[in-house]
């Protein structure tokens, strides 16, 4: 009697790892009446595997008097529903089984699994009839078998094909000698034209039990069924091809497995609709699937990382080249540098001390500290986006992701969206932009600890030679103007005022303690010079200062400054005192400022004296849309009003203005911007998202005239208006 091996339903299934995403599953309406189950795609067709009785006078059956199996097709109409099931091709119907076939890209050539021998009748023969793979091709009219892929071990099943989207990889299941069990999976690689002898995927996927019927989809997830649980049946699987080495294969969650059988998983190219096959309804029948999109909300806008290198610059300084002094820069961190401008890198994050001097060549000591910067450095920590820049309409431009600075997580999986439409998955991404507003944004799922966790990050997309939103941090060489006051001389920074407002003295010492005009100390110090003590507070300290010469100019008192240490005053500097003219003008000056940030507030209480709304502006540097600290501490003041009128607060409206530098569209955007890093720093602060309403009005709204700076600058802002 003929033996005939029947086709395994059991198949490989590896998938993206989100068992906690919901999946919707039902029957497909085409396959009820027989056993069938899913044996490939083809264009927009679902191609079935069925033992349908196709033909009414000639009837086929295997060992165990089952119809065999043919490859049949369906496809949803304009309507929406299914067609009825047909044949194929008549030219892949052999006498024995046929399918499940996979095709390359061309979508003209293809593979084919098929019984080897062929007997003109089925009683011809009593031979094992082994399964093969068998290249395939449509010649215009109809699908042809072609050759046989691994002729040379025609002793062996080679079954369930499934290509790569490159067309470049084969994955199929064998029971070859030297495997891990029954049938493992193995892939084949096309070089020259040629496929290379089979591979065995390792221990990562194969056990000493059964694992058939891969499908790989076009972003290398890679799907199969095995029967390791043996109390369970058929079992569907999935891990990520590309990663193979690193990761365990996962089984999929209820519903897609059950307590039966479970095989020939197919995907779509992101694995979020697909089919699947199941005999938990009794027979073996073809199932759809849906899985949700993971949704992504309060996003970080991304930041580029730093390398922590700058160069290191200051305005308005003096001119030294007639006196033996010279300009040194003192990092912090051990680290000096001569000259006006210099360039420097720092080794790690950290708090570091950057001070500007004027030193003595001759005498390698400091005569004058110009100014001192506090520099906070803190590594960037995001699902960061390789690759912005540099992007052209029209033009194919590919993306890359990873995690900066982030540790601890484990299987991450990468969601593309382009203006919130779902359009890649995978650490790369291509996309040709061709509209003017776009936001790409990077959503990631991952374990830690356990548990999933869900981080996102995005970007406004600028096109090369175009306006562009960036934030004044950029990769590569950094820029640091120092233009804050300095914290050594408290009352004075170079950059702030001119020389007509500036005294400069010479110190010879400092002292915690008060050191009468008497004492030895000053016996060395000239009789034309007068000694006067001065006293700062610091920190609640009270520090004596005791100076003895000024001018004008910090030049001027050079020779002076070498006859004090010549006469053994050691700690002799260069001190700059504000006159006390220019200590009241700076009083007047900030208490200006203020009026200016709380201006829209006074008028809103001026405007609604019964008290029905509280306004308040937070303002924003050109194309800037990111929070500063002074910002962060308007809002936090700005919560803490709302915590008292918690009660009384129905919403919060939060509005994003710009001036009219750039185009409406992009205005537009950038407004957005702004009010979204408001909300996101208010939401951070506890109040619920349910009262937060938000529009970017871009230019429409200005409050001052475009055509001055400081109309630009009071149309640059943020409103955040209490309603009552």
């Amino acid at each position: 009697m003929i033996r005939y091996t029947p086709i395994i339903c059991i198949l490989f299934l590896t998938s993206v790892d989100l068992s906690s995403q919901e999946y919707n599953v039902l029957p497909h309406p085409k396959s009820l009446t027989h056993n069938e189950f899913v044996g490939g795609q083809f264009d927009n067709k679902l191609l079935i595997c069925s033992d349908k009785k196709n033909d009414f006078t000639v009837t086929h059956l295997d060992e165990n008097a089952k119809h065999l199996i043919d490859i049949y097709s369906t496809y949803q109409d304009t309507s929406g529903l299914w067609t009825k099931l047909e044949l194929f091709s008549s030219g892949l119907r052999s006498i024995l089984h046929d399918g499940p076939i996979t095709f390359y890209p061309d979508s003209m050539h293809g593979i084919c699994s098929r019984n080897i021998y062929l007997p003109k009748q089925l009683s011809d023969d009593n031979r094992d009839n082994i399964l093969g793979l068998y290249e395939v091709s449509y010649d215009g009219t109809d699908w042809q078998y072609g050759e046989l892929i691994f002729k040379e071990d025609t002793s062996y099943t080679f079954t369930h094909p499934s290509l790569n989207k490159d067309g470049d990889i084969l994955f199929f299941s064998a029971n070859l000698p030297g495997g891990y069990g029954g049938y493992d999976l193995y892939f084949s690689k096309k070089v020259n034209g040629k496929w290379t002898e089979p591979t065995n995927m390792g221990e990562k996927v194969n056990t000493k039990f059964n694992e058939i019927f891969p499908h790989i989809n076009a972003i290398d997830q890679l799907y199969f069924s095995s029967d390791r649980r043996e109390s369970f049946g058929l079992d569907i699987y999935t891990i990520n091809y590309s990663n193979i080495e690193k990761k365990e294969a996962v089984l999929l969650p209820e519903p897609i497995n059950s307590y039966h059988d479970d095989f020939a998983f197919i995907t779509d190219k992101f694995g979020f609709n697909g089919y699947f096959s199941s005999n938990r309804n009794g027979t073996d029948d073809v199932f759809l699937f849906q899985k949700d999109i993971p949704v992504f909300s309060n996003c970080d806008s991304l930041i580029q990382p730093e390398d922590f290198c700058y160069e290191f610059f200051e305005e308005g300084t003096f001119k030294l080249d007639t006196l033996p002094l010279m300009y040194e820069w003192d990092f912090g961190d051990g680290t000096k540098k001569r000259g006006l401008i210099v360039d420097h890198c720092f080794e790690k994050e950290g708090f570091y001390e950057v001070q500007l001097n004027i030193v003595d060549t001759i005498l390698n000591e400091l005569y004058f500290n110009e100014a001192s910067y506090g520099l906070e450095l803190e590594s960037v920590k995001e699902v960061y986006i390789h690759n912005t820049e540099n992007i052209i309409k029209n033009e194919l431009h590919t993306f890359k992701v990873s995690l900066l600075n982030i540790e601890g997580y484990e299987n991450p999986v990468y969601y593309w969206f382009v203006n919130d439409e779902l359009l890649g998955v995978g650490e790369e991404f291509s996309y040709t932009f061709t509209d003017s507003i776009y936001e790409l944004k990077v959503g990631l799922i991952a374990d830690k600890e356990g548990e999933k966790n869900y981080l996102c990050t995005y970007f406004p997309v600028s096109f090369a030679n175009e306006a562009i939103i960036k934030d004044s941090v950029l990769s590569g060489a950094f820029t640091e103007n120092f233009n804050s006051p300095s914290s050594i001389n408290s009352e004075f920074n170079i950059t702030d005022f001119s020389k007509d407002s500036v005294v400069y003295a010479l110190s010879i010492k400092e002292s915690n303690i008060k050191i009468p005009l008497t004492d030895p100390l000053f016996d060395s110090v000239p009789k034309t010079y007068i000694i006067t003590e001065i006293v700062n507070e610091s920190n609640g300290d009270f520090i004596y200062e005791y100076l003895v010469a000024d001018e004008e100019s910090m030049e001027l008192l050079y020779e002076e400054y070498l006859e004090l240490k010549r006469r053994g005053y050691d700690e002799a500097k260069i001190k700059a005192i504000i006159n006390e003219q220019v200590k009241i003008l700076l009083a007047q000056a900030d208490s200006i400022k203020e009026t200016i940030k709380e201006l829209e507030f006074i008028q809103s209480e001026n405007i609604h004296p019964e008290g029905d709304k509280y306004k308040y502006s937070i303002y924003f540097g050109s194309s800037k849309y990111r929070l500063d600290r002074e910002d962060e501490q308007i809002i936090r003041k700005m919560i803490k009003d709302y915590k008292t009128l918690k009660s009384k607060i129905k919403s919060l409206k939060i509005e994003g203005h710009t001036d009219a530098t750039n185009t409406s569209a992009y205005n537009k955007t950038l407004s957005e911007l702004r009010v979204k890093s408001v909300a996101d720093y208010i939401l951070e602060l506890g109040v619920s998202d349910d009262l937060i309403m938000r529009k970017g009005a871009g230019e429409d709204k200005p409050i001052g005239d475009n055509s001055t700076e400081f109309g630009k600058q009071l149309n640059r802002r943020v409103t955040v208006t209490f309603i009552f």
